[in-house]
């Protein structure tokens, strides 16, 4: 195959394609500026597209704004099928075709609206604008060091490779085909990485409230939201298994983060393994009396008491080793439980289990924020069973852990495989380095 070299991020292409400036084979039009009044009594409300609203995948309408617009304005800037639009700000470059998804519809001056010249295609622009975007040209030359722009200047004067209109549609036609075959595989691969979280989160709930036992004798737990639980387990209530109570902890600015302690933060307690990791912890300057009072060992347990999210509120982790002075923060409970009677990591596993999270959410209040009452945390139910069937429990949701680890990683490494070949296929057919 006879090739010419050209911009950067083409490599080469082929000798009988055109190439230059986008502007010579579309037009391209920056949109309306958003006009939240109307500005003269013939104005109309219309529906408009913003940059929020592109995706790759097409135009997401789930949340179609109205903006008001002149009857001259409505007519330069409505949209019509097969206009492609290009984000000017935000995510500089990301593009998706225009369908009609909502009659008389315009566009936003967030996005350009690129439209053929003579017999070019449009659907051959996305999957160009797909790999120009991919190749990080469009970042290098919106100099994404600072508030990056894809203005009307820099998407006319973009490099395109050309190939003739009827190549074009073939090149469209086939992307299309090949891509959704790969779309498939990879919505698949997701479907399967969340069903493999649902299938641990149930492994987990099964073990801490019904055993691993399926043929042990069951009773009645004596709480309706608990159900069932095996004939020689006990209920006993957080606060009974716990010393000292729980304790709130203590509340820091932002300037005052430094040396002196480590602090453990509400955002630390949103791990897939229910453990604070010391090392991933910022320090706060403590004094003395501080460091004292709101000490932190290994296995105490805390909970998110507020939250801006119900989901968030009350989740709980365990503190892994404490190999300094640790402390912990104001919208944090602690509580040490008792290591005598139920091991902190069980204790962990079963507050976050689905049917303890459901039960801790209900039981929360929400104005501004979700918070929860700890006296409410102190009297949630909590099986009680020997030590030894908690430490077989753990050892078993480890291996369970471990196994579906195994296969998540697998599925992810596919994803990345799958995509860095998307990428590739894209840029190898609006290049013509792969024959269509």
């Amino acid at each position: 195959m006879n090739t010419k070299h050209l911009n950067p991020w083409f490599g080469v292409v082929p000798i009988h394609w055109q190439n230059g400036q986008l502007k010579r084979f579309y037009s391209v039009r920056l949109g309306k500026m958003l006009q939240p009044n109307p500005s003269n009594p013939q104005d109309e409300l219309v529906h408009y597209v913003r940059a929020a609203n592109i995706t790759w995948a097409g135009p997401d309408i789930s949340d179609i704004k109205m903006m008001w617009a002149s009857s001259s304005e409505i007519d330069n800037n409505q949209l019509e099928a097969g206009d492609l639009l290009v984000s000017e700000g935000g995510d500089v470059g990301r593009s998706c075709l225009w369908s009609v998804e909502i009659p008389r519809c315009i566009f936003q001056n967030a996005i350009n609206r690129i439209r053929p010249r003579n017999e070019n295609s449009t659907k051959f622009l996305r999957y160009v604008m797909e790999a120009v975007k991919g190749s990080g040209w469009i970042d290098t030359i919106c100099n994404k060091a600072t508030i990056a722009h894809f203005t009307a200047e820099k998407t006319n004067e973009l490099d395109i490779p050309i190939p003739t209109p009827f190549h074009q549609r073939g090149i469209a036609a086939y992307l299309d085909e090949q891509t959704a075959k790969i779309d498939h595989l990879m919505a698949l691969r997701r479907r399967q990485m969340e069903l493999l979280k649902e299938q641990r989160a149930a492994a987990i709930q099964q073990a801490v409230t019904r055993g691993l036992n399926p043929n042990a004798p069951m009773k009645d737990s004596g709480v309706s939201w608990l159900g069932e639980i095996p004939a020689h387990w006990k209920v006993k209530r957080l606060r009974y298994l716990v010393e000292k109570g729980l304790v709130n902890g203590l509340f820091k600015k932002s300037e005052q983060f430094g040396s002196g302690a480590k602090l453990v933060n509400v955002f630390d307690i949103y791990r897939d393994d229910f453990i604070v990791d010391i090392e991933s912890l910022d320090s706060v300057e403590v004094s003395e009396s501080e460091k004292k009072q709101f000490s932190v060992e290994q296995g105490d347990l805390f909970f998110v008491r507020s939250s801006l999210k119900a989901s968030g509120i009350a989740r709980a982790a365990c503190m892994g080793a404490v190999t300094e002075p640790t402390v912990f923060e104001c919208h944090l409970v602690k509580s040490r439980p008792k290591k005598t009677i139920i091991n902190p990591l069980f204790l962990s596993f079963f507050l976050n289990s689905d049917l303890s999270r459901n039960r801790l959410v209900s039981l929360a209040k929400t104005t501004t924020m979700t918070t929860i009452e700890q006296m409410k945390l102190a009297d949630i139910e909590i099986p009680l069973l020997p030590l030894i069937e908690q430490k077989s429990i753990l050892d078993f949701i480890y291996n369970e852990n471990a196994k579906i680890e195994g296969l998540h990683a697998s599925y992810a490494c596919q994803l990345t495989i799958l995509a860095e070949y998307r990428a590739a296929l894209i840029h190898e057919c609006v290049t013509g380095q792969r024959q269509v």
